[in-house]
């Protein structure tokens, strides 16, 4: 990838114009994948009306080695780049101070869950990477000298939690410096100012924004909520791109639960650093399942992400033999991920939903079901869940819901929706220009002008410069179809 990305550069302009705006691109040795080189294409792209410094930053953090050779590579790019650009090695520079030893272990312990699959073996990792958490503290110090001595309008980071990546969002957020993240799939690119990608974090301006802009348009509403339906429709029916229900919604079933906790693919991004009233996933589930123990006759679903029943998503933790352990017989049943249930079967057969940070809570929104928060969520504040603001008020909350006491606010179906069409439909760019090695293959290739001329890559640029977010800018594109 380096030497294929090196020969790009030749294609591009050799002096490009730079603006006031100044701007910092975070450059990992994340060659797993092609964000480095995604990194600096945006740099040069964005060049063009901004100053743009780049960030090298190879430091070991949170298992970040890389072979040495891999490193040298993107060091090349660079050096390409330092003709135009300029740019910093992060781990040369001045420390200010360290950043808070226990943010760190919070970041080496999710990004330990990441590398094992699991929460129940990350404990191991951590504790044989002890040592560096004084490391990783120090470089938290460079990182905050970097970004006061610098005084960047924002900064671009790739990832949010992975890695160093999580060290620049809590010093960039600490520092008052504006950033951006971004995430990606195959064919697909999420982008969040202020917040991680992988959490939707946008979701918090963009459902008002959105909301307020179709206020007094025709039909706008109604488009929405009848987009959000028709994709809710294609994952009941297990006929969406994921293909994860084993059969139908709405086959004869006789199963009925009082509450049902999804649970999310633990080791993916989208989970992590969630936590608020519980510490962990172990913790969350050891305290509902204690609190059922003194709830007679009331019954419980947890149902397992049906991701896990592919070999590669498969996680480590087992959670099955958690909830035997706790002696509720047929009044709770932990529901695996092959296990031949439609997750909607479930929902729709339930009365009340308790998320970690899955979209089933999305879903249950708009089934009418109430949905109870005890984790930080991105749709916490779209008027269709309740939120618990201490681990008492969570249960007390439960009781009150399974009283029929705690129904789902007023107009919650149609917000529900509202925030489904825009997870669904808003928050990913489908673009072939992301850092997957899939796509980097393809659009490496291209000249500079058709790459970024292409109307998604036009999209993706103008909610960097503009700052605005992407689902915004999506929702009006869809808007004015």
């Amino acid at each position: 990838m380096a030497a294929a990305f090196r020969a790009r550069l030749d294609r591009w302009p050799p002096a490009p114009a730079s603006g006031s705006t100044r701007i910092g691109i975070v450059i990992p040795p994340w060659l797993e994948s092609a964000v480095p080189f995604f990194s600096m294409e945006c740099a040069i792209r964005l060049s063009a009306d901004a100053e743009v410094t780049l960030i090298w930053d190879p430091s070991n953090i949170h298992f970040n080695r890389v072979p040495a050779h891999e490193v040298e590579g993107i060091r090349q790019g660079l050096a390409q780049i330092g003709k135009w650009l300029a740019v910093i090695d992060a781990g040369k520079g001045p420390s200010d101070g360290e950043m808070d030893r226990g943010l760190i272990e919070t970041l080496l312990h999710e990004n330990a869950v990441a590398r094992t699959l699991g929460e129940q073996k990350a404990g191991e990792i951590s504790e044989r990477h002890a040592a560096s958490v004084d490391e990783m503290a120090r470089h938290g110090g460079r990182i905050r000298a970097l970004l006061k001595s610098q005084r960047f309008d924002w900064i671009l980071i790739p990832g949010g939690v992975w890695g160093a990546s999580g060290i620049y969002c809590r010093m960039a957020a600490e520092a008052g410096v504006h950033f951006t993240t971004y995430d990606c799939g195959d064919g697909i690119l999420f982008l969040a100012h202020d917040g991680v990608a992988a959490h939707f974090a946008d979701m918090t301006a963009a459902f008002p924004q959105v909301l307020r802009e179709s206020d007094g348009v025709a039909g706008q509403r109604e488009r929405m909520v009848a987009v959000a339906r028709a994709e809710l429709a294609t994952r009941m029916q297990g006929t969406d791109l994921y293909r994860l229900q084993p059969k139908p919604a709405g086959q004869a079933t006789e199963e009925t639960w009082d509450i049902l906790l999804p649970l999310n693919y633990r080791s993916d991004s989208a989970a992590m650093c969630r936590q608020r009233l519980f510490t962990s996933v172990g913790d969350w589930l050891r305290q509902v399942l204690a609190w059922m123990q003194t709830q007679p006759g009331v019954t419980l679903a947890i149902r397992q992400h049906p991701c896990e029943k592919i070999e590669e998503f498969r996680g480590s933790d087992r959670w099955d033999e958690l909830v035997a352990g706790y002696g509720l017989g047929a009044r709770c049943r932990f529901i695996a991920a092959a296990d031949d249930v439609n997750t909607y079967d479930l929902l729709a057969r339930t009365r009340v939903v308790l998320p970690c940070t899955s979209r089933v809570a999305i879903e249950a929104g708009m089934f009418g079901k109430p949905v109870i928060l005890g984790w930080e969520t991105y749709y916490e504040d779209c008027g269709f869940a309740t939120r618990a603001e201490s681990v008492p008020e969570y249960f007390e909350m439960i009781s009150r819901a399974l009283r029929g006491e705690l129904p789902p606010p007023a107009g919650a179906v149609e917000a529900a929706a509202v925030a489904y069409y825009l997870a669904e439909k808003c928050f990913g760019l489908e673009t072939g220009f992301t850092p997957s090695p899939n796509d980097f293959v393809h659009w490496v290739g291209r000249a500079p002008d058709e790459l970024w001329a292409a109307p998604e890559n036009a999209l993706l640029l103008d909610a960097l410069v503009s700052r605005q977010s992407l689902a915004v800018l999506q929702n009006r594109r869809f808007a004015s179809a």
